[in-house]
């Protein structure tokens, strides 16, 4: 059926997503083997090469779920591969949350720098793709080398230890960027606040960045509340999104006065770039940013359009009297029941 389906449709499609999620011992093998028959089958039409725009393989979540079918992940990573490598005029390419072990990330990543698609790129979406023990030296050099070849790139997302990894020890890091970037979406996960307490970005070092590419906006998400929620956000920085979520230490300072904190520091030095915040805050007890924050936070960030709050940290009567109090309609606040980042919040 999916044979007959590729030699028919093939030729047309424009956009492939993949789906594959929760593996178990009777299924593993059959998923694996069902995506090579689709993109072996694709890879195979001479049209199909360069008629496929878009391709997204997110979610796949391989050292939870595949960790433990270890034929079935040699070939899933083997259909992907040789699939990239046939590609010439991609687009688009997703592969959020991968979460894969090496050798199989690095022979993905190799594939797509040997494609003609390198010359075509323009957004390539790589938030947890390595596992988190895989952050080398090597995953530093092999962004790197992507980076430089995708003439295009107009948007990227990679967790931010990518990105310190891609930069290394170069001073000018502007330069290893491409000109045309235009968003640069980063991920910071609750596992790595600890390893940045040493240090992060300089101010000195966005400001190159942003010398280097000067259309760039910024998208930063954290995925947990860290003791000091400021400490990566240095001015400098073009941050046109923020956004926080998930829980916080037991012992740390509550959720209403870390939000407050925040909103200070966004006010104070991202006054003219931001455009959308949102603050997800795990919690069962209402704790509440100070009215004196928000009101100050709403008033200096003029770009600002759209703040989302998890009914935790707000009311909607509490948003309600301070935008009676500001008698403004230009920012869409709302109030919502999510409490962590999702996959959907990257696109925000």
């Amino acid at each position: 059926m999916l044979t007959k389906y590729v030699n028919s449709m093939g030729e047309y499609l424009q956009y492939v997503r993949v789906v594959c999620h929760s593996p178990n011992l009777l299924t593993s093998h059959g998923m694996a083997a069902c995506v090579d028959t689709l993109l072996s089958g694709l890879s195979s039409l001479k049209d199909g090469k360069k008629t496929i725009r878009a391709f997204q393989m997110s979610e796949l979540h391989f050292h939870q779920s595949w960790g433990c079918f270890r034929s079935s992940v040699n070939l899933l990573a083997d259909a992907i591969s040789a699939f990239l490598r046939t590609q010439t005029n991609l687009r688009h390419f997703n592969m959020n949350d991968a979460c894969m072990s090496r050798p199989h990330s690095y022979r993905i990543i190799k594939a797509l720098l040997k494609s003609k698609s390198m010359k075509t790129l323009q957004s390539i979406h790589l938030l947890n793709f390595y596992d988190s023990e895989g952050i080398t030296h090597n995953v530093g050099l092999q962004l790197r080398t992507l980076s430089s070849k995708c003439c295009c790139l107009k948007e990227m997302s990679l967790n931010y230890s990518y990105l310190l990894a891609l930069f290394g020890d170069v001073e000018n890091k502007g330069a290893l960027l491409p000109e045309t970037l235009e968003r640069l979406s980063l991920l910071v996960n609750a596992g790595d606040f600890c390893q940045y307490e040493e240090g992060v970005m300089s101010s000195e070092h966005w400001k190159g960045i942003h010398s280097a590419c000067p259309n760039l906006q910024v998208h930063f998400y954290m995925d947990g509340w860290p003791r000091n929620p400021t400490k990566m956000l240095v001015p400098k920085i073009p941050l046109a999104h923020f956004c926080i979520g998930g829980a916080r230490s037991p012992h740390s300072t509550p959720f209403g006065r870390k939000t407050s904190l925040l909103l200070d520091h966004l006010a104070l030095h991202f006054d003219t770039t931001l455009k959308s915040a949102c603050f997800f805050a795990d919690s069962h007890r209402p704790s509440s940013p100070s009215k004196a924050s928000l009101v100050h936070f709403l008033i200096k960030c003029r770009k600002l359009t759209r703040l989302v709050f998890s009914e935790c940290l707000v009311t909607l009567d509490y948003i309600f009297k301070v935008k009676n109090e500001l008698n403004t309609e230009k920012v869409m606040v709302s109030v919502v029941r999510q409490t962590r980042i999702s996959p959907s919040s990257y696109a925000f």
